[in-house]
């Protein structure tokens, strides 16, 4: 089960991306590292006010898409699963994903204010597992804010990080973990910039005790807003690679739309709880 709820909860946030064509990204990690360069307050007022808009751009997002997962099974041995998703997103605080193979549906994952929950409609029984977001445990590595970040999609605080420095044409600065409610954070996240249009290209998570999850960010393009211009779309990355320990997932979509329309009931415990009839439940 804990390799279940690691797969579908890696996939909940980190689904807020579009496939494009613009092949932005960080340097290769086998290329020489350039010096750090320190860079001014104003740069990160620049950085944080380009992540502002683009997030109030992106703070609806409705789409659909494949899923790539390659990991380990109990016995050792490697397997590769594919998916199909369809993906919704109400910022700050709300988002959900159903995963289906051949038309099958495989589960319904969501998150809405403080609590998320997993309903896996693979078996025999519907299972439902509800987590509350400041639970302690392993499982708080899956908390949909914290993946939010992991896709680019969280906030840049108003302070200038203290390691903020330029590195070749990128950024590289480590910002507190998102906590829900202003609790003290648990770890910290290493963001890489590569072009500020686009937001993070990079994210790695660091918690003591923890394994360290990165993810991996590339084919940044724009995201059609309903309403807007094309000039004032926002960009997203079409591509995002997360991977832990030896876990990866790789996600990507197809007609991303921002500001579309989508039914509250989406992120409605209850609302599901009536439409799959769960035969096991945790955590309720």
């Amino acid at each position: 089960m804990g390799k279940r709820r690691l797969i579908l909860g890696l996939v909940l946030a980190t689904l807020g991306v579009q496939v494009g064509c613009r092949t932005t990204g960080v340097e290769s990690r086998s290329a020489p590292e350039p010096e750090p360069v320190p860079v001014s307050a104003e740069t990160w007022l620049e950085l944080r006010a380009g992540q502002a808009a683009r997030l109030e751009r992106l703070a609806r997002l409705t789409a659909r898409g494949s899923v790539l997962i390659d990991f380990a099974d109990e016995s050792g041995e490697r397997r590769t699963e594919r998916a199909e998703h369809r993906f919704w997103r109400e910022a700050p605080e709300r988002a959900a994903v159903r995963l289906s193979k051949a038309g099958i549906g495989l589960s319904m994952t969501a998150w809405n204010g403080n609590r998320w929950w997993v309903m896996d409609e693979s078996g025999d029984d519907v299972v439902l597992e509800v987590h509350a977001l400041d639970a302690e445990g392993d499982h708080t590595l899956l908390a949909p804010p914290l993946l939010v970040a992991m896709a680019g999609l969280s906030d840049f605080p108003e302070t200038p990080p203290v390691d903020l420095v330029r590195i070749g044409e990128s950024y590289r600065f480590t910002v507190p973990e998102p906590r829900p409610d202003g609790q003290p954070p648990r770890a910290t996240l290493e963001i890489t910039v590569a072009d500020p249009r686009d937001g993070p290209a990079r994210v790695v998570r660091r918690s003591p005790g923890f394994a360290t999850i990165r993810s991996t960010l590339t084919r940044f393009d724009s995201v059609e807003g309903r309403g807007r211009p094309p000039g004032d779309w926002a960009s997203m990355p079409g591509r995002i690679e997360v991977v832990r320990d030896d876990d990866r997932l790789v996600i990507t979509l197809d007609r991303p739309l921002a500001g579309g329309e989508m039914s509250p009931r989406l992120f409605d415990l209850e609302a599901q709880i009536e439409r799959s009839n769960p035969t096991i439940v945790r955590g309720l």
